[in-house]
């Protein structure tokens, strides 16, 4: 559970094991960072209640969104995520090349420019640009958790040497320390963790940064 009128599934895929998260409320869902294994998603999907209101990608890395168009052709919704990773998307879809990837990089069926909200049934689901992994790096508050990709795991941050930087991960850490301490953390690799817990890492991090040490 991640709300009280929300609720979710959870399905680690692809060669990079990325955390593919659904969100359910009131008839409809949201598929956050469909990033492989698209039989294994679309499984998942027979369980879902009400009908899609899009694939969303947390960032533009391909183990994020390597078959978000796919699952959004399959499901006729759109698949999004933040302009300012588009460029992101195609350089380090180059990169995946050398794993073996192969076809073309996904095209979004919409941008996202500006922090928003959607709405999943009756949920309000919170967008925000999160940048430092990335700059269109975003995390989804929906009800008591926030599904922060690459940007902030369980007891550590995410790399900045793939589209990001330190400047823009600073100013990320200091806002996910004005969420509740309660407010549970989906990654998108890895183990959810909550802020509370993750507090004197984010400090630590934020330290290290200012410092000049990472």
């Amino acid at each position: 559970m991640v709300g009280s009128s929300l609720s979710m599934k959870h399905l680690v895929v692809g060669g990079l094991q990325t955390n593919c998260y659904f969100i359910s409320s009131g008839g409809e869902y949201l598929i956050i960072d469909a990033g492989g294994d698209f039989d294994a998603i679309m499984e998942i999907v027979e369980t879902m209640p009400g009908i899609p209101v899009g694939v969303l990608a947390t960032h533009g890395h391909f183990d994020h969104v390597l078959v978000a168009d796919l699952v959004a052709s399959e499901l006729r919704t759109s698949f999004g995520m933040h302009r300012k990773d588009l460029k992101v998307m195609h350089e380090t879809w180059n990169l995946g090349k050398q794993l073996g990837l192969v076809g073309k990089p996904p095209k979004p069926g919409f941008l996202i420019d500006t922090d928003r909200t959607i709405l999943v049934g009756r949920a309000e689901i919170h967008v925000k640009n999160t940048p430092g992994h990335t700059p269109g790096s975003i995390s989804i508050i929906a009800g008591s958790s926030v599904f922060t990709g690459d940007c902030l795991f369980k007891n550590n941050i995410g790399r900045m040497d793939l589209g990001g930087n330190p400047t823009d991960m600073l100013k990320s850490l200091n806002w996910y320390l004005k969420l509740p301490p309660d407010t549970i953390i989906y990654p998108g690799h890895g183990e959810p963790s909550t802020i509370g817990y993750e507090r004197n890492n984010i400090l630590r991090f934020i330290e290290m940064i200012s410092n000049g040490s990472i």
